[in-house]
Protein backbone atom coordinates (compact mmCIF):
# COMPACT_ATOMS: atom_id res chain seq x y z
CA UNK A 1 0.00 0.00 0.00
CA UNK A 2 1.86 3.40 -1.17
CA UNK A 3 1.12 6.67 0.84
CA UNK A 4 -0.11 9.28 -1.79
CA UNK A 5 0.27 13.12 -1.08
CA UNK A 6 -2.58 13.24 1.10
CA UNK A 7 0.21 11.52 3.86
CA UNK A 8 3.29 12.34 1.66
CA UNK A 9 2.64 16.44 2.15
CA UNK A 10 2.27 16.07 5.98
CA UNK A 11 4.92 13.91 6.48
CA UNK A 12 7.92 16.23 4.25
CA UNK A 13 6.38 19.44 5.90
CA UNK A 14 7.16 18.20 9.51
CA UNK A 15 10.65 16.33 8.32
CA UNK A 16 11.52 19.90 7.01
CA UNK A 17 10.25 21.67 10.33
CA UNK A 18 11.81 18.97 12.30
CA UNK A 19 15.23 19.40 10.80
CA UNK A 20 14.84 23.44 10.74
CA UNK A 21 14.40 22.90 14.75
CA UNK A 22 18.22 23.09 14.55
CA UNK A 23 18.83 25.78 12.45
CA UNK A 24 16.02 27.94 12.89
CA UNK A 25 15.89 30.55 10.59
CA UNK A 26 12.68 29.33 9.05
CA UNK A 27 10.93 29.00 11.99
CA UNK A 28 11.97 32.47 12.97
CA UNK A 29 11.04 34.19 9.72
CA UNK A 30 7.61 31.95 9.99
CA UNK A 31 7.36 33.59 13.62
CA UNK A 32 7.94 37.18 12.61
CA UNK A 33 5.60 36.52 9.57
CA UNK A 34 3.17 35.30 11.93
CA UNK A 35 3.42 38.87 14.49
CA UNK A 36 3.13 40.85 10.57
CA UNK A 37 -0.21 39.08 10.07
CA UNK A 38 -1.64 39.69 13.63
CA UNK A 39 -0.24 43.66 13.94
CA UNK A 40 -3.88 44.45 12.10
CA UNK A 41 -6.03 42.09 14.49
CA UNK A 42 -4.52 43.56 17.54
CA UNK A 43 -5.42 47.20 16.43
CA UNK A 44 -8.93 45.52 15.56
CA UNK A 45 -9.55 43.92 18.34
CA UNK A 46 -7.74 47.20 20.89
CA UNK A 47 -5.85 44.80 22.84
CA UNK A 48 -2.01 43.57 22.77
CA UNK A 49 -2.43 40.07 24.59
CA UNK A 50 -1.25 37.33 22.76
CA UNK A 51 -2.82 34.73 24.43
CA UNK A 52 -5.74 36.53 22.79
CA UNK A 53 -4.60 37.14 19.35
CA UNK A 54 -3.19 33.96 19.29
CA UNK A 55 -6.90 32.08 19.04
CA UNK A 56 -6.76 34.19 15.97
CA UNK A 57 -3.79 31.52 14.42
CA UNK A 58 -6.19 28.86 15.31
CA UNK A 59 -9.01 29.93 13.00
CA UNK A 60 -6.74 30.41 10.24
CA UNK A 61 -5.12 27.12 10.94
CA UNK A 62 -8.38 25.75 11.00
CA UNK A 63 -9.35 27.39 8.21
CA UNK A 64 -6.92 25.83 5.64
CA UNK A 65 -6.70 22.31 7.38
CA UNK A 66 -10.24 22.02 6.02
CA UNK A 67 -9.39 23.59 2.60
CA UNK A 68 -6.17 21.03 2.50
CA UNK A 69 -8.86 18.18 3.28
CA UNK A 70 -10.76 19.49 0.10
CA UNK A 71 -8.07 20.66 -2.31
CA UNK A 72 -8.26 18.26 -5.38
CA UNK A 73 -5.10 19.11 -6.93
CA UNK A 74 -1.50 18.43 -5.51
CA UNK A 75 -0.41 22.47 -6.24
CA UNK A 76 -3.32 23.54 -3.66
CA UNK A 77 -3.04 20.33 -1.25
CA UNK A 78 0.84 21.84 -0.50
CA UNK A 79 -0.38 25.42 -0.53
CA UNK A 80 -2.80 24.92 1.98
CA UNK A 81 -0.60 22.78 3.74
CA UNK A 82 1.72 25.39 4.40
CA UNK A 83 -0.36 28.12 4.77
CA UNK A 84 -1.97 25.39 7.76
CA UNK A 85 1.16 25.00 9.21
CA UNK A 86 2.20 28.94 8.71
CA UNK A 87 -0.85 29.27 11.34
CA UNK A 88 -0.46 26.37 13.48
CA UNK A 89 3.05 27.08 14.31
CA UNK A 90 2.70 30.54 15.22
CA UNK A 91 -0.29 29.01 17.86
CA UNK A 92 1.53 26.50 19.53
CA UNK A 93 4.69 28.59 19.29
CA UNK A 94 2.95 31.33 21.22
CA UNK A 95 0.87 28.91 24.05
CA UNK A 96 4.47 27.44 24.45
CA UNK A 97 6.00 30.81 25.33
CA UNK A 98 3.23 31.27 27.57
CA UNK A 99 4.47 27.74 29.38
CA UNK A 100 8.19 29.21 28.96
CA UNK A 101 8.04 32.44 30.42
CA UNK A 102 8.98 34.41 27.44
CA UNK A 103 10.05 30.87 25.23
CA UNK A 104 13.56 30.41 26.70
CA UNK A 105 14.51 26.89 26.70
CA UNK A 106 17.26 24.84 27.21
CA UNK A 107 18.45 23.60 24.77
CA UNK A 108 17.47 26.54 22.51
CA UNK A 109 16.11 24.02 19.35
CA UNK A 110 13.41 22.24 22.22
CA UNK A 111 10.91 24.62 21.71
CA UNK A 112 11.27 24.89 18.01
CA UNK A 113 11.44 20.96 17.79
CA UNK A 114 8.23 20.76 19.76
CA UNK A 115 6.45 23.02 17.91
CA UNK A 116 7.75 21.62 14.61
CA UNK A 117 6.36 17.87 15.46
CA UNK A 118 2.69 19.28 17.21
CA UNK A 119 1.97 21.57 14.51
CA UNK A 120 1.89 19.16 11.74
CA UNK A 121 -0.05 16.41 13.90
CA UNK A 122 -3.30 18.17 12.63
CA UNK A 123 -1.60 17.72 9.11
CA UNK A 124 -0.97 14.51 9.21
CA UNK A 125 -4.35 12.75 10.53
CA UNK A 126 -6.54 15.13 8.30
CA UNK A 127 -4.26 13.58 5.53
CA UNK A 128 -4.99 10.15 6.85
CA UNK A 129 -8.98 10.95 7.27
CA UNK A 130 -8.95 11.76 3.53
CA UNK A 131 -6.83 8.92 2.92
CA UNK A 132 -9.43 5.83 4.47
CA UNK A 133 -12.65 8.25 2.90
CA UNK A 134 -11.26 8.05 -0.49
CA UNK A 135 -10.17 4.22 0.36
CA UNK A 136 -14.11 3.78 1.47
CA UNK A 137 -15.04 5.34 -1.91
CA UNK A 138 -13.30 3.31 -4.25
CA UNK A 139 -13.81 -0.32 -2.28
CA UNK A 140 -17.63 0.43 -1.96
CA UNK A 141 -19.36 -0.69 -5.79
CA UNK A 142 -21.70 1.59 -7.02
CA UNK A 143 -24.97 0.70 -7.57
Amino acid sequence: MSKSENINIPLIIGAVLIITAFVPVPQIIMLYGNGAFLYPFETIFNTSDISRLNFTNLIFGIFFLIAFYFAKKIGFKILWAIVSIFFFNGFIYFIEMGFTKGGDTEPYFLGFLISGIVTTIPLLITGMIKEKNIGDKISKPKQ
